[in-house]
């Protein structure tokens, strides 16, 4: 007798108090255990998971933008808005500005301008960015 397969479940994270769930070997946090947004998300996941042969998608196209926008709104998830935890992701975002204006630089050169003189404006928005 041949058995169906199964459609993985959400689990409750418990350190965390997010929801997970395990496709390809990988956990998966889907947003705080038992909300209605969570359950929608872990829906769209597990829909293009089946829709892909049980597999998720590879993706190698992400730009260093898309990257960094990934990974903040995990940030956010993940340190939440708990006072203790807001110095660590502002940390997270200090980190991050020089690889966004190396992104923007690169663009700018890319395009055909001049490094020196994308390098003056990006030194300008930058000292402007910090005395704010």
């Amino acid at each position: 007798m041949t058995r169906k397969p199964q459609t993985p479940s959400i689990r409750h994270h418990k350190p965390s108090g997010r929801a997970v769930v395990s496709l390809d070997g990988l956990d998966h946090y889907v947003g705080e255990y038992g909300s209605e947004a969570t359950h929608a998300a872990n829906d769209r996941l597990i829909a293009e998971w089946l829709a892909n042969g049980r597999q998720l998608a590879k993706r190698n196209d992400l730009s260093v933008n898309e990257l960094l926008v990934v990974y903040l709104h995990h940030a956010r998830e993940f340190y939440g808005t708990r006072r203790t935890c807001q110095s660590q992701l502002s940390r997270i975002k200090v980190a991050i500005r020089p690889l966004e204006f190396q992104a923007v630089r690169q663009q700018f050169v890319d395009g055909g301008f001049c490094r020196s003189r994308v390098n003056d404006n990006i030194r300008d928005a930058t000292i402007r960015r910090w005395a704010c």
